[in-house]
């Protein structure tokens, strides 16, 4: 599952930064299905608790994601999850943001 990642993440690591740094973070989701484990998501995370600086490099982000899991054949969307963007409400960061859900969740052969 990492190597079918590797670019896009490279493609978000490398793109450039509103805040002259990284403050973006992200996490895969994984579910079981048949007893295999499957990447369901990847999760997008502000490590700032920035209103601006860190929204825009979050959105830098996004597009560098979407663009290479388009490049890569790796379909799906953005999504909201309302549970997990209450919970990021609360304390301090890393704060949840939006999720990249995949069409069809990616094997976790690493």
């Amino acid at each position: 599952m990492y190597q079918k990642l590797k670019p896009a993440f490279k493609a978000v690591r490398w793109s450039p930064s509103s805040y002259n740094a990284q403050t973006t973070r992200c996490s895969a989701v994984l579910v079981d299905i048949n007893c295999e484990s499957y990447v369901k998501q990847i999760d997008f995370y502000r490590s700032l608790n920035s209103r601006y600086y860190a929204t825009v490099a979050l959105g830098i982000w996004m597009a560098h994601w979407e663009l290479a899991c388009n490049q890569l054949g790796l379909r799906g969307r953005f999504e909201v999850d309302r549970a997990r963007a209450e919970e990021g409400k609360v304390g301090s960061p890393p704060i949840y943001d939006i999720s990249w859900v995949f069409d069809e969740p990616l094997i976790n052969s690493f």
